[in-house]
């Protein structure tokens, strides 16, 4: 008698099933949105640190022209000065009463500035998405706020402040 021989070799599969190929594309499609939602949150942050970037220029710039115009600065023409049209003010201790500083509803003109100011006031309102500044001032410390809408919420929710003294 001869043994029995065990034939392994056909009864294997030679190919993926369906469902195998399905799980594989199910994987692979959660990996690609995985990585689209990454690239998507570095596109955001990019966009956001361009705006900050442009905002601490802005409040620079400001303290800049301040410096060189120290005869307005003695004068008070830079003291608690806010984007004309703003519902924002100044507070006693140099900061903005509210938690940012308010783009006007319209444009309005710059009353009371000097010329300095007021081409400031539209630089920012035209480099930053609902771009708004203002100056406050207290004990001789002067504060320049600038504040922009970093979403898509339509509201200004950043700002960046800077201190200094003339």
């Amino acid at each position: 008698m001869t043994p029995r021989q065990r034939n392994f070799g056909k009864s294997r599969q030679r190919g993926f099933s369906l469902i195998e190929v399905l799980v594989s594309m199910v994987i692979a499609s959660v990996g690609l949105m995985g990585m689209l939602s990454l690239m998507l949150k570095g596109l955001q942050a990019n966009a956001s640190s361009g705006w900050r970037t442009i905002a601490v220029q802005s409040a620079y710039d400001m303290a800049d022209r301040m410096r060189a115009d120290k005869a307005n600065v003695g004068a008070n023409k830079y003291k608690n000065i806010v984007t004309p049209g703003s519902a924002s003010s100044c507070a006693n201790d140099g900061s903005v009463n509210t938690a940012h500083v308010k783009p006007p509803a319209t444009s309005t003109t710059c009353g009371g500035t000097t010329s300095s100011a007021c081409d400031w006031f539209s630089t920012t309102a035209k480099l930053l998405p609902k771009g708004a500044s203002a100056v406050c001032e207290k004990d001789g410390v002067y504060a320049v706020h600038v504040s922009w809408d970093d979403g898509k919420a339509g509201t200004t929710d950043k700002t960046f402040s800077l201190r200094f003294v003339p």
